[in-house]
């Protein structure tokens, strides 16, 4: 589970990285990715109510997320606001192959940070 220095919690910070986000994607997964330049990492997760109709569906889709980020946590840039999602429904809550799409984001957003 994330640390809860690490979450973001707050709704206008949530439609901030909606709003000017950069969005990365990578298999099912996607992710809007704001600087904020203040040195403090947060993370978000979403989960649809058009993809997972249920609350105790989306609850555990957040979940999954939540713990396939974690072993991330200092692989991110440490000053930016992440609101990570799924792009459509997975076939399967399959925890590997979350876990393979959190490493190729990781690798893209990465990538991106060392452009600047």
């Amino acid at each position: 589970m994330l640390p809860r220095s690490s979450r973001l919690k707050n709704p206008l910070l949530f439609q901030k990285a909606f709003r000017y986000g950069k969005p990365f994607f990578f298999g099912d997964l996607g992710c809007r990715v704001v600087f904020n330049g203040s040195g403090n990492l947060k993370i978000g997760f979403i989960a649809a109510k058009k993809m997972f109709r249920r609350a105790t569906e989306r609850n555990y889709v957040k979940r999954l997320l939540s713990e396939a980020v974690f072993p991330h946590l200092g692989s991110f840039p440490e000053d930016a606001y992440l609101v990570v999602s799924f792009r459509s429904r997975p076939e399967s809550f399959d925890l590997e192959k979350i876990r393979k799409d959190i490493s190729g984001l990781v690798r893209i957003i990465s990538a991106e940070t060392r452009k600047k």
